[in-house]
């Protein structure tokens, strides 16, 4: 896992969970220098995170992260990669304030591009395995 950070900036996604990129990473990998590639004619559903989590030390957690999509783009969509994006957002004494923090977790990069239909829905699952 790496853990670069995504700056805060004003990213016309503001849903943590699954984003798809139309092109690669390369590199150091950063949501932050591919955001040009997002797929935005997309309708991206809130993610559900597997409930498989034990306090218990010395086990090993498996979180599961689903996320449902469907292409409202009217054409076909090419996808290349996918990364997992956290939400940090400032609390305050009367609740959640301003803009969430965005926070790379991980990236994918697809063997083979998919080519999604239009107005078809897509499922995209990442499992992680977490110690504690």
């Amino acid at each position: 896992m790496n853990c670069p950070g995504t700056p805060n900036a004003p990213y016309t996604l503001k849903l943590p969970g699954i984003w798809l990129f139309s092109t690669p990473f390369s590199g150091q990998p950063m949501v932050s220098t591919i955001y040009s590639y997002l797929i935005t004619p997309v309708t991206y559903y809130t993610p559900s995170i597997s409930p498989s989590i034990s306090a218990t030390i010395g086990a090993t957690n498996t979180i599961t992260i689903t996320q449902n999509f469907t292409n409202t783009s009217g054409s076909p969509i090419t996808i290349y990669s996918f990364a997992v994006v956290a939400a940090l957002y400032p609390v305050t004494s009367s609740g959640l304030a301003g803009t969430p923090y965005f926070i790379d977790i991980a990236y994918f990069n697809l063997s083979t591009a998919v080519v999604w239909s239009p107005a078809a829905g897509m499922t995209v699952q990442a499992s992680f395995q977490v110690p504690t």
